[in-house]
Order: C-alpha cells, then sequence, then structure tokens
C-alpha cells in the first residue's frame, strides 16, 4: 500500500490487473491485533519502474468501516510525520 484515503488507495504490485477487478483486503498494523477488512475494485492502473500502481475504491463502506478506516488513515498520518 502506498497511499490511503476515506475513499480508496493506491497499491504496487508486480502483476498486472485489469480495471473493475474485485480485491479483499487484510491491512495488518501494530495499532490492532485483527486486520481491517475492505473490499475494493481497481479504477485505474498504471507501469511502474518494478511493476504496476493500482488505485483502488473501497466499495462496501459502512459506519463501522468508516471508523476503522478513521482509524487507519491517523495512523498512517502519524507514522509519516514521525518518519526523519
Amino acid at each position: 500500500m502506498a497511499d490511503l484515503s476515506a475513499g480508496g488507495l493506491r497499491l504496487i504490485g508486480r502483476q498486472p490487473l485489469e480495471r473493475g477487478v474485485h480485491l479483499e483486503l487484510q491491512i495488518l498494523l501494530p495499532i490492532r491485533q485483527e486486520p481491517y477488512l475492505m473490499s475494493g475494485q481497481t479504477v485505474w492502473q498504471r507501469e511502474v519502474a518494478d511493476g504496476y500502481e493500482y488505485g483502488v475504491a473501497f466499495l462496501d463502506m459502512t459506519p463501522d468501516k468508516q471508523v476503522q478506516l478513521d482509524e487507519l488513515v491517523q495512523f498512517m498520518r502519524n507514522r509519516r510525520t514521525k518518519a526523519p
């Protein structure tokens, strides 16, 4: 995972994925014992130096998942600000 927002995320991988591919995502972070479970769909893809970059839009956003996503985004922001 390269970037994360309220509407989706950007992934980097080695295999090409067509637009519209459905993904079940499990994101495990040190702030939780259980992974975040999210459904997404690829909305764009482009080739980069050593693979591919994909834009993934979240599909099944519920109020509960929105709270989890807010936690996840906050964790990622804090991690960036603490990096050297």
